[in-house]
């Protein structure tokens, strides 16, 4: 006996593409350069007391992680993405090469008493890295 294959097309949803594509304003000034100095803060190039008052208590404490352990010590920006989903918030996807490695890092800013301060910092160090 041998079996039929068959396609199924009704379980394949087809999801129409946007009408209108949305325009992504890119970071402004000040908010690259936190961003920036945030990155130098991790590779050690900048003292950690710089960017306390510019940082939420768990994106310090991350930074202050990173920091300690001089896994990002010789870090460089690679690669930054910008988005603006509001007028008053900034998330970027910043590539980082470490040590012949790229390492992703995901940070969120938003205006807080009226400047931009870190909120989310997630840095995604491949095993190897680590390891070395």
């Amino acid at each position: 006996m041998q079996a039929t294959i068959r396609p199924v097309r009704e379980s394949i949803a087809v999801i129409p593409a946007p009408a209108v594509r949305v325009p992504h304003e890119p970071a402004p000034r000040p908010a690259a350069a936190l961003i920036i100095a945030l990155i130098e803060t991790m590779s050690g190039r900048r003292a950690l007391h710089q960017v306390r008052r510019h940082a939420s208590a768990c994106a310090f404490q991350q930074l202050a992680t990173f920091v300690d352990s001089r896994l990002l010590h010789a870090a460089r920006v690679f690669r930054m993405r910008t988005q603006m989903p509001t007028p008053e918030s900034v998330e970027a996807a910043v590539t980082l090469l470490c040590d012949g490695r790229f390492v992703a890092c995901v940070v969120r800013l938003d205006v807080t008493d009226g400047r931009w301060a870190c909120s989310e910092l997630t840095v995604l160090t491949p095993a190897a890295l680590a390891a070395a």
